[in-house]
């Protein structure tokens, strides 16, 4: 076969350029988008079943990877995008090692990881620049790349004036669209659109689907789990997915969290189908099935941690033994799905697996770089470009500073702040119930959904006047990146919500209405919660539940409206910081739960939901001081 010697582009002129002025626009491009990725990879890291998201930026850097047929004669050439790759991988790795060593030195280890997405998300358009795109670069399309940045900078203008963070990682997949087709026009898109649509499982789908899935097949491997551990004599009770073996519980992965396998083996399902390009039949059967072993896997997870402890009183269920297990498990899923992968191919007798490509080889060398420099009329060489961007740069950035005085997003950053809610934050009685003598304090893993820190108080009835042993639950929990349901929490111990509303509560402090929740809850038998609860920033701002309540289109896209508008006033108008949102990424909870034997009277419920509101009005106002007046 011929050997196809790429040269500068005939139909696209090139001329000499500095290659610090494209690097320079390069850079603006990238720190435009910084700040809203930088929190968006910081709330992947703090959702568990998100945490392997830096195998997904690797995997697509494979899948741009120039094979032996498509490679740069100087192997030099990538150098700086493999780099890139690897030091946003240490930056990961190390804020891994902060978080298990609890190296408090290093700061916040969500930020150093967070740091490193963004690091190895650069690494995606470099090595297209720098090496995907050489054989491709005669088909040169400026014109068509052009197009694709005035819809970026369209699309990009609503995500920062919404705050969006999953839209500015959509942002970065559209200007790499965009380099796509000004390098090498619609080829070039379509060799890079494998690489693209694998990139949109750190996007994340809309509406919160991967959390309602996850607990669905959550609740199923629980059912399941339960039959068949009747049939294999091990006697237990289930409560929502929570396994009762006498006075052991047995939680499916945590009382609030969802199937954490279930979106890694799906990356792996879709490498491999990107990666060799496997029929979209065989591919669609084999996605499917990931998710019928996924069920498989959290099933043996079950049975196991539970007959192992209940048998032979061998502890899977924490540390290191927890966690060989769980690696056990995710091997044989992945050998069940090479297996299905192999029957798909005896019925549709396809060949082995291998990477196809586009038949040219290619010599490209030193010369295809600068013919990628020097496009004439590419987005990367206009300082008109540049200054847009630098203009989304320098609004968010004074946004940043106008909200400065917030604590860091962090699980340490805030315990620390917080250490100054103590047991006396809340009144010594309310109503008749008697403030404990301390707090109950909890830690948790960084990204538990029941909130990485709680400080708890029980609240007992007087001796002298009851012999019951009623007790109000109070807690204060943090952070959470976005609002949580707690009701799903409740709903995995085995409550039944039963009824939901929402209203508003005047704390008569000058501060907006707080945003509350009550719910009604039943476990059987004759089995009856009252809860409360409520979320905030550190400014006090209440959180509003718009995903218990939904709304009509209309409706949420003018609170949309009128929460960007919020932000702005607050850049605008620093002075009024204590009345205005500083938005997600430092949120708050407060929760009360009142159980009894009987269905409350809606009188007595109503002297409750007072004690919640006063509870909630003070642990605000605790912590907005805090905020303002860290110590």
């Amino acid at each position: 076969m011929s050997t196809a010697v790429v040269e500068p582009p005939t139909h696209a002129a090139t001329k000499s350029v500095s290659r610090g002025l494209v690097i320079g626009i390069g850079l603006v491009l990238l720190a435009a988008h910084v700040p809203l990725l930088f929190a968006h990879f910081r709330g992947l890291w703090l959702k568990p079943h998100y945490q392997l998201f830096p195998i997904v930026l690797v995997g697509a850097f494979l899948l741009l990877w120039p094979t032996a047929s498509m490679a740069p004669a100087k192997a030099g050439v990538l150098f700086p995008a493999i780099a890139l790759l690897g030091a946003g991988a240490g930056l990961i790795g190390l804020g891994a090692l902060a978080e298990a060593g609890e190296w408090t030195v290093l700061g916040a280890a969500p930020n150093w990881i967070a740091a490193g997405g963004i690091v190895m998300f650069a690494s995606i358009p470099l090595v297209i620049f720098l090496g995907t795109a050489a054989p491709y670069l005669p088909n040169a399309q400026p014109a068509k790349g052009r197009t694709w940045v005035i819809i970026d900078i369209v699309l990009f203008a609503g995500v920062v004036f919404f705050g969006s963070l999953p839209g500015a990682a959509f942002s970065v997949l559209v200007l790499i669209a965009a380099l796509a087709y000004t390098l090498g026009g619609t080829s070039l898109l379509r060799r890079c659109l494998p690489a693209l649509a694998f990139l949109l499982l750190v996007v994340g789908p809309p509406l919160s689907l991967d959390t309602k899935l996850v607990q669905k097949l959550q609740e199923l491997a629980a059912g399941v789990s339960s039959k068949l551990l009747d049939q294999m004599g091990v006697y237990h009770i289930l409560n929502g997915v929570v396994i009762q073996v006498g006075e052991k519980k047995y939680e499916v992965e945590g009382a609030c969290s969802g199937i954490s396998s279930l979106l890694s083996t799906l990356a792996c399902v879709l490498f491999y189908v990107l990666y060799f390009r496997i029929h979209w039949f065989r591919a669609t059967l084999l996605t499917l099935s990931a998710m019928l072993w996924v069920m498989v896997n959290n099933i043996l997870r079950i049975i196991g941690i539970t007959a192992a402890g209940t048998w032979w009183k061998i502890d899977l269920a924490n540390g290191l033994p927890h966690q060989l297990f769980g690696i056990l498990l995710f091997a044989l899923t992945l050998v069940l799905l090479w297996s299905t992968d192999r029957l798909l191919m005896f019925f549709g007798r396809s060949d082995e697996p291998r990477r196809r490509f586009e038949p040219a080889t290619i010599a490209p060398s030193e010369p295809a770089v600068e013919s990628a420099f020097g496009v004439t009329g590419a987005f990367y060489r206009s300082l008109a470009v540049a200054g847009v961007f630098a203009a989304f740069t320098g609004i968010q950035g004074a946004e940043i500073a106008a909200i400065a005085s917030q604590a860091p997003y962090s699980g340490s950053a805030l315990s620390g702040l917080y250490k100054k809610v103590t047991v006396d934050t809340l009144p010594e009685r309310l109503g008749r119930w008697t403030r404990p003598a301390k707090l109950e304090e909890f830690a948790r893993p960084t990204g538990s959904p029941l909130g990485e820190f709680s400080q708890t108080w029980r609240y007992g009835l007087d001796r002298t006047q009851t012999n019951l042993k009623s007790e109000i639950f109070i807690s204060f929990d943090y952070p959470y990146p976005e609002f949580h349901d707690i009701r799903v929490c409740y709903r995995n111990i085995g409550w039944y919500d039963t009824k939901t509303e929402l209203f508003k509560a005047a704390t008569g402090d000058n501060r907006p209405d707080l945003e509350c929740v009550r719910v009604k809850l039943y476990k059987p038998y004759e089995q009856y919660g009252n809860l409360w609860f409520c979320q905030f920033d550190q400014d006090g701002l209440p959180i509003e539940p718009t995903d218990m309540f939904p709304k009509p289109l209309m409706e949420k896209f003018t609170d949309r409206i009128v929460h960007g508008a919020t932000r702005w006033q607050r850049l605008l108008s620093p002075g009024r910081a204590e009345k205005l949102a500083s938005g997600s990424g430092s949120i708050v909870q407060v929760q009360m739960l009142f159980e009894t034997k009987h269905e409350l009277p809606e009188t007595e419920s109503a002297k409750f939901e007072a004690m919640f509101v006063e509870a909630a009005k003070r642990l605000r106002a605790r912590a907005a001081d805090l905020k303002l007046k860290p110590q």
